[in-house]
């Protein structure tokens, strides 16, 4: 790779065109930005403290709030301009078709201990009412276990969303009247048919974050009005 690299940002040639000058001032462009980034992240410093790799941060999730953390925090820092922020981590390993109880005893203590350590850091930094943490998955889980003492894929579940400006403490949506099998609700083993679209939840926080209009609001969410 090296060598393709030197030869695309070497002196105008044979080669040279206007392809791979955008390409190449792109590359040079990212490099100083990640740099700079990288050198401003090195130099900040955070209220909590949050756990390093190991039985508390199953996954790295907890590494990866504390990066938000820091980037939130040096919000000012990186340019002008910059009054939304959307992150995204992931903390994979769910998909549990055994032994559900073993690997959400693993997990859940991290998760738990990681999105603890975040909210008390952004309380730290005065941003409690500025910040909405989301929590998704992409489906549903049965609720009765398969032959493994696992969880199958379903289609219902359940979410949850925190913030200073959040109403907290209610469930947006419908309760399960019954987790029996002759709820109509209930397709088998658990799987809930959804009362609320996923859509429903990004409806109120797209308000939030200042998208208003109505048309707007239905080309950032397509599937808003179904």
């Amino acid at each position: 790779l090296r060598s393709f690299l030197e030869a695309i940002h070497a002196d105008s040639d044979d080669n040279s065109g206007l392809f791979g000058n955008v390409w190449s001032q792109t590359f040079v462009d990212m490099w100083n930005k990640t740099d700079s980034l990288a050198g401003l992240l090195r130099g900040t410093g955070l209220a909590t403290s949050f756990p390093t790799p190991g039985r508390t941060d199953v996954g790295g999730i907890a590494s990866q709030l504390k990066l938000i953390a820091q980037l939130i925090n040096t919000r000012n820092e990186r340019g002008n301009g910059i009054n939304r922020d959307v992150f995204y981590c992931e903390m994979g390993g769910y998909d549990a078709h055994f032994q559900v109880g073993t690997i959400m005893g693993n997990k859940l203590p991290s998760l738990n201990h990681a999105v603890a350590t975040f909210w008390a850091e952004i309380k730290a930094q005065g941003l409690e009412n500025s910040v909405t943490v989301v929590q998704g998955s992409e489906f549903g889980r049965t609720i009765s276990p398969n032959s493994n003492k696992g969880s199958d894929h379903a289609w219902g579940g359940n979410y949850f969303m925190f913030g200073g400006d959040v109403k907290g403490g209610k469930i947006m949506g419908e309760y399960p009247k019954s987790f029996s099998e002759s709820d109509p609700m209930n397709i088998g083993r658990g799987r809930l048919i959804p009362t609320t679209s996923w859509d429903a939840l990004f409806y109120g926080l797209t308000q939030w974050m200042g998208i208003t209009d109505q048309d707007e609001i239905e080309y950032v969410l397509p599937n808003s009005q179904n």
